[in-house]
C-alpha cells in the first residue's frame, strides 16, 4: 500500500506513520518543517517528505491520502485534499482511517480532556512490563520505549483517543477510559453539550462485553452511562466511586496514595509529583486489573515508569531543574503549577499560551492559575486560527498575572528565556508550559543556563 500523509510530523499522524512503516507500507508525507518526528520517520524508512501543502504532492499511484484535520482550516492547504478528491485517491481523516489501521486489534482507548497522554503511556508501559507486548499510539514520546507508537506483538493496542474533530469516533474499543471532562477545543465544539455528546457517541462504540472506566468526580456520569449497557466503573476521590483514591502525599518528586476497590486497599507510589499522577496511574492500574493482571504486580512496576515527553519531563542544569510540560487548559495548568510548588522549590514559570480562541473562551478560568510563582509570559501561539484574534496578549496577561509573586509579559521567546536565566538560582525549578514552542524554549533555556 502506498500512502501520503499530510501533517506527518504531528503527534496524531506520526505514530500512525511509524506503524505503517513497521507493517511494510510505502509511506511519504508533507509537514510544515522537518521536525524531530519527521527525523525519526526517516530513520524508520520514510522515503519522501515535502515541506508545506501543495496539490502537486498528490500522485496518481497513491492508494490513499491521509490528512490532518488542520488543513481544512486553511484554504491554501486544503487544495491538497481537493486534488486528492478530484483525481479519485481515497482520502481519510484519522477517525476514518483508524478502523483500517486497527481492524485486527483489541483496542484500549484512553480519552478525556486532561491526562490521556500520560495515562496512555502508563497503561502501555504497565502492560508491557507485565508481559503483554501490546501496540500503542501516544500523543507524546514514551520515555521508557523512546517512541510514540509501535504495532506490538500482542492483539492488544493502547491508543490515546483524541476527541478533537471527533477523531476517536473511528474506534470500537474493548476498554474505554475517560480521564476527565471539561469544555475544550472551542474551535470545533460549539458548546459543552456538543462536547459531552461526542463522548456519549464514543462509549456507545465500545464492543459488546467491553468495559468503560470513567472519572467520577463532578462529571456527567449518568449521561455517559446511559449510552453504554456493559461493564461500567468510576474512579476518583469521592467515596461514591467504584475505585476510590485517597491519602495523596507528595514528597519531592514522588507521589503516594491509597486505592480502595471494594474491601481491598492498595498502596501505590510513582516517581513524579502531583495528584494528577495518582489519578492517571490509578486508571492505568484498573485497566490492567480489568485485563486479568494482578493489580499488586502492576503497582510494583510503577517505580520503573520514566514518564512521557513534555509531561512534567525534567532536566537539571547547574543545579536548576527545568520541567517541560504540555499543559494549556487552565485546569491542567493549575494542577501542574501546584505539583511544581509541592516539590518545595522556588518556581519560575515560562508560559506560552495556546490558541487565542481558547484564551478568550476560558478567560476567567485562567485567573489565579499561577498563584505563588514568578510568571514569565510569552505571546499567544496561534493554532488553526486567522486574524482578527478575539483577545490581545495584554488583556490575557492582565488575567493570568493574578496572584503571582511577579509577572512579566515578554515580546518574544528569546526575551522570556533571557529573563528566566537572570531570575533563576541554584535549587530553583523553571517550569515551561507550552504547546507550540515548548521543546525550543527548553532547548534554548538549557543552553543558556
Amino acid at each position: 500500500m502506498k500512502v501520503h500523509i499530510a501533517g506527518i510530523g504531528g503527534e496524531g499522524w506520526s505514530w500512525i506513520a511509524k506503524i505503517l512503516l513497521e507493517k511494510g507500507w510505502d509511506v511519504s508525507g508533507c509537514n510544515l518543517d522537518e521536525n524531530e518526528r519527521v527525523k525519526e520517520l526517516f530513520e524508520l524508512g520514510l522515503k519522501d517528505l515535502d515541506l508545506g501543502n501543495s496539490p502537486s504532492h498528490i500522485k496518481s499511484n497513491l492508494d490513499a491520502f491521509l490528512y490532518t484535520s488542520a488543513i481544512k482550516y486553511n484554504e491554501e492547504n486544503k487544495k491538497e485534499l481537493d486534488e486528492a478528491i478530484n483525481v479519485g485517491v481515497k482520502s481519510y481523516e484519522r477517525n476514518e482511517f483508524l478502523p483500517i489501521l486497527l481492524n485486527d486489534k483489541d483496542v484500549i482507548a484512553i480519552s478525556g480532556t486532561h491526562g490521556k497522554t500520560t495515562t496512555t503511556s502508563l497503561t502501555s508501559f504497565l502492560l508491557d512490563s507485565l508481559g503483554d507486548k501490546c501496540g500503542f499510539g501516544i500523543g507524546g514520546t514514551s520515555i521508557n520505549f523512546e517512541t510514540n507508537g509501535r504495532n506490538g506483538m500482542s492483539k492488544n493496542f493502547v491508543i490515546e483517543a483524541d476527541e478533537f474533530a471527533d477523531a476517536f469516533l473511528g474506534l470500537e474499543p474493548k476498554i474505554a477510559v475517560i480521564t476527565s471532562l471539561e469544555m475544550d477545543h472551542h474551535d470545533y465544539f460549539k458548546d459543552y453539550d456538543s462536547y459531552i455528546n461526542s463522548f456519549c457517541k464514543f462509549v456507545s462504540n465500545v464492543k459488546s462485553g467491553g468495559h468503560v472506566l470513567m472519572w467520577g468526580d463532578q462529571t456527567p456520569v449518568e449521561k455517559i452511562k446511559t449510552n453504554f449497557a456493559g461493564n461500567f466503573m468510576t474512579y476518583g476521590e469521592d467515596k461514591s466511586n467504584d475505585v476510590v483514591i485517597s491519602g495523596i502525599e507528595i514528597n519531592g518528586f514522588e507521589s503516594s496514595w491509597k486505592i480502595n476497590i471494594g474491601e481491598n486497599v492498595y498502596n501505590a507510589k510513582i516517581p513524579f509529583p502531583g495528584k494528577q499522577y495518582a489519578f492517571n496511574a490509578t486508571a492505568a492500574l484498573v485497566v490492567c486489573m480489568i485485563m486479568g493482571f494482578d493489580i499488586n504486580d502492576a503497582i510494583l512496576k510503577l517505580n520503573l515508569f520514566k514518564g512521557t515527553g513534555r509531561r512534567f519531563q525534567s532536566s537539571i542544569k547547574n543545579g536548576i531543574t527545568v520541567v517541560n510540560d504540555y499543559g494549556h487548559h487552565p485546569t491542567e495548568i493549575k494542577v501542574t503549577v501546584d505539583a511544581a510548588i509541592s516539590t518545595g522549590k522556588n518556581v519560575i514559570v515560562i508560559y506560552e499560551p495556546h490558541q487565542y480562541k481558547r484564551c478568550a473562551e476560558l478567560l476567567n478560568e485562567f485567573s489565579g492559575v499561577f498563584n505563588g510563582v514568578d510568571l514569565i509570559q510569552c505571546p499567544i501561539y496561534a493554532s488553526r486560527e486567522n486574524l482578527p484574534y478575539p483577545i490581545s496578549n495584554e488583556d490575557f496577561f492582565n488575567v493570568t498575572k493574578s496572584g503571582t509573586v511577579s509577572s512579566v509579559l515578554c515580546n518574544s521567546l528569546d526575551d522570556a528565556v533571557k529573563l528566566a536565566v537572570e531570575k533563576s538560582n541554584e535549587g530553583d525549578l523553571v517550569l515551561v508550559l507550552a504547546v507550540g514552542h515548548g521543546d525550543l524554549i527548553v532547548k534554548n533555556l538549557l543552553e543558556a543556563l
